[in-house]
């Protein structure tokens, strides 16, 4: 009878999984946002992005499907020490130099769905 539960059990996790998870894409876009405006990337093509700021230039890295800050002048370096962004919805940026950066799907959002303010 144990078996029985177990094996439901298993079979139950794999369907929600396969239900919850079935139609995963994996983000496909970074959008970075400055003074200069947005500019978007695929995080399928490995690059090296400087991005000017009122501090100097930071430098984004895409690389292996995800995106992070290799350097930026400021001072904490927050934004370098906050890591790698892959999942759809992972963000961080560099106030100091005022640079923004997102992981966002496939579909890029009408102007209403975009940042709307910028910290100056």
């Amino acid at each position: 009878m144990d078996i029985i539960v177990i094996l439901l059990s298993i079979s139950a996790a794999f369907v929600a999984g396969f239900i919850i998870y079935g139609n995963y894409s994996p983000p496909e876009l970074l959008e970075i946002t400055s003074r200069d405006g947005i500019m978007v990337y695929r995080l399928g093509e490995d690059r090296e992005i400087p991005i000017r700021g009122p501090r100097g230039n930071s430098i984004i890295i895409i690389e292996n499907k995800q995106a992070h800050f290799q350097y930026s002048p400021c001072p904490d370096k927050l934004c370098i020490k906050s890591g790698h962004l892959a999942r759809s919805g992972d963000w961080t940026g560099c106030l100091p130099n005022m640079i923004f950066m997102r992981i966002i799907g496939e579909e890029v959002k009408s102007e209403n769905e975009k940042i709307d303010t910028l910290s100056y």
